[in-house]
């Protein structure tokens, strides 16, 4: 059985001839040599991107047991327990002074810091308007300060 196409893209001829077939297999084995070597090119491309991110969570990694190291080294040397000693974290301090007539540091937690050590030394009572000393703090207040404190 044999088919009758229309053919006015290769030989303008009301049927299709061999080297109709022949032109088109050749046409559309370029197109899939193109598109062969296009993906050859793009699995190239993908095989280079996936060692770069190989490499790159490698060096992570080695930052990270780096910093594993470094950490555990310091808690030995000092003798930490926890890890939330070694979070860093900003407070936002305000300078007042106090009804006993110094300098504070009040941060926006109600937290009272020493001026010059930046040591927490209290709290901040909202309602009464003032410091509620650390027990071991109070012992290093001025006498002035001592007795505002019991």
């Amino acid at each position: 059985m044999s088919y009758i196409y229309q053919s006015s893209i290769f030989s303008g001829k009301a049927y299709v001839t061999r080297e109709d077939v022949e032109c088109m297999l050749k046409w559309e084995k370029e197109k899939f040599d193109k598109l062969k070597e296009k993906f050859v090119e793009l699995e190239k491309d993908r095989n280079e991107e996936v060692k770069l991110a190989k490499k790159m969570i490698t060096a992570e990694r080695k930052t990270r047991d780096e910093n594993q190291a470094k950490y555990e080294m310091l808690k030995k040397k000092y003798g930490y327990e926890s890890e939330s000693e070694y979070e860093d974290f900003e407070v936002i301090v305000t300078k007042f002074k106090n009804k006993d007539g110094l300098d504070y540091l009040r941060g926006t937690d109600n937290v009272i810091y020493d001026i010059k050590t930046h040591e927490d030394i209290g709290k901040w009572d909202a309602e009464t308007e003032t410091i509620t000393f650390d027990k071991d703090e109070a012992v290093k207040l001025k006498p002035e300060v001592l007795s505002a404190v019991d």
